[in-house]
């Protein structure tokens, strides 16, 4: 059957169908995509000294089945910038093979790859991914808050790794899924259970929480995420939320102030119960250069001072010796105060890594 047009173009319910059945195609890839970064961070192939993120190879394997169907199309700009980040690093570990990784260029490379397609009629899906997206962190955070008070009773590690339950090359080494919420506490942080880490946790809790501010403003999910955000006890998540009070303003979000004024009132009041006094402690880390705080945001920036910027072949070539940047490296979180165990674990991921070519 035929359906004219206002334009004279007559489509067929043969093409409808055809249509509707590509946009259920290109929802499912995407909501693949999303299912990975969110619920698979964990699980890897063993490819590499740390392993090869499995959510990795499901993005570019979704990206190419888009693109081998015509849903994506290389964007120019993108392309050449990333073309331009390819050839920069291949140049560098090219100049540094003493001590560069080609493993690690190809796994930066791959990452970005990403970067050089768009979505045709990308309009058509965005609300869709970010209800996908909600939903997800709907079931991270009720896993982040049921996680804090399961301890109390099952003290098994199992609610905050796998690491010892499932074999070690299906597992991304070098995380610390596992954090006290303070030095020396028998409580945990919350990780959500799927995430890596508390502060990974943290951060895609605090993407969800913008993400319903200005889209949705459903009141029991922000409720829900912002308790999550305060068992995670992590300051990396607080932060990214630093512009919310002018986004509520700006949309003159009153009602919405209002619960999260009263949502923050009874944490305050309850905040000994739950340890809050410790997320206080972490907001002042950043006048400390024996902190983790100072370790994440700060440190990175001194070792680029004193390694590469003084020296102009090393900061276009990279060229630092990589014993000598781990050593660095481990001094700042050794000044940081890190537990032994976890900081054998976060060096390798949360310190600055001097020469970008050789890691």
């Amino acid at each position: 059957m035929d359906f004219p047009l206002d334009s004279g173009v007559y489509f067929t319910t043969k093409d409808a169908v055809g249509s509707a059945h590509d946009a259920k195609s290109v929802r499912r890839w995407l909501f693949i995509i999303l299912f990975s970064a969110v619920f698979l961070q964990r699980f890897g192939i063993p490819l590499g000294p740390d392993g090869t993120p499995f959510n990795l190879i499901v993005t570019l394997g979704a990206i190419g089945a888009l693109f081998l169907t015509g849903r994506v199309d290389v964007e120019p700009i993108r392309c050449a910038l990333v073309l331009l980040f390819a050839a920069y690093s291949l140049v560098g570990t090219m100049f540094n093979g003493d001590h560069a990784s080609w493993l690690s260029a190809g796994f930066v490379l791959a990452t970005y790859i990403p970067f050089a397609f768009v979505l045709r009629d990308s309009d058509a899906y965005f609300t869709d991914c970010l209800r996908a997206y909600q939903s997800m962190m709907v079931v991270c955070a009720a896993c982040g808050i049921a996680q804090f008070f399961l301890q109390y009773v099952i003290s098994s590690h199992l609610l905050y790794t796998f690491h010892g339950f499932l074999p070690p090359a299906m597992l991304i080494d070098g995380f610390a899924n596992l954090l006290p919420i303070s030095y020396g506490s028998p409580l945990n942080r919350s990780n959500g259970f799927f995430m890596v880490e508390p502060s990974t946790f943290s951060q895609f809790v605090a993407i969800a929480i913008i993400i319903e501010l200005v889209f949705f403003q459903v009141k029991w999910r922000l409720i829900l995420f912002g308790a999550s955000l305060l068992f995670a006890y992590s300051g990396t998540g607080l932060v990214a939320l630093v512009l919310v009070p002018v986004i509520l303003l700006h949309r003159r979000s009153f009602g919405t102030i209002a619960v999260l004024l009263l949502f923050a009132g009874l944490a305050a009041m309850t905040s000994q119960l739950w340890h809050m006094d410790v997320i206080g402690k972490r907001a002042t880390e950043f006048n400390s250069n024996e902190s983790s705080a100072h370790a994440r945001y700060f440190a990175p920036a001194d070792l680029l001072a004193e390694y590469l910027l003084p020296f102009p072949q090393r900061l276009l070539f990279g060229g630092v010796e990589r014993r000598g940047a781990e050593l660095a490296a481990g001094e700042v979180l050794h000044q940081a105060g890190e537990q032994p165990a976890l900081g054998e674990q976060r060096g390798r991921h949360q310190h600055a890594r001097i020469d970008p070519h050789a890691h």
